[in-house]
């Protein structure tokens, strides 16, 4: 089965190319606030650029544990966003959210880190 995706995208700002990208690889569950998220547990969390929120809903994502990992996705590259997503401990930041090649490479290389780190941890235990 495909892996569980959360994409909280407030205001429908995704574009239709990403959106279709991600429903080819992913189980896809669409909300407009991590609120409004079904309470499954999901493997990462997608949140588009919605202002000085963005953070917040990062850092609120994070916090619950409704998802594994949380990607931030930008308008365009800008140092200010990429900060600002490390500070909300993003696992990742996708600079430019409209390219879904980049979108989707994020997402794997964020995958990939988590079975690296529970692969290295069994490791350190055996």
């Amino acid at each position: 089965m495909d892996a569980k995706l959360l994409l909280v995208d407030p205001f429908g700002t995704l574009s239709v190319r990403v959106e279709a990208a991600l429903r080819r690889k992913f189980d896809l569950e669409r909300v407009a606030s991590s609120r409004d998220a079904s309470g499954a547990r999901y493997e990462i969390a997608l949140v588009t650029p919605h202002g000085e929120h963005t953070p917040s809903t990062c850092r609120e994502l994070v916090e619950s544990g409704l998802a594994n990992d949380v990607v931030l996705l930008g308008k365009e590259p800008s140092l200010r966003d990429a900060i600002s997503a490390i500070r909300a401990r993003a696992s990742d930041f996708v600079p430019d959210g409209h390219d879904p090649e980049a979108v989707l490479s994020s997402l794997e290389a964020v995958r990939e880190r988590r079975v690296l780190s529970a692969t290295l941890s069994r490791l350190r235990r055996d």
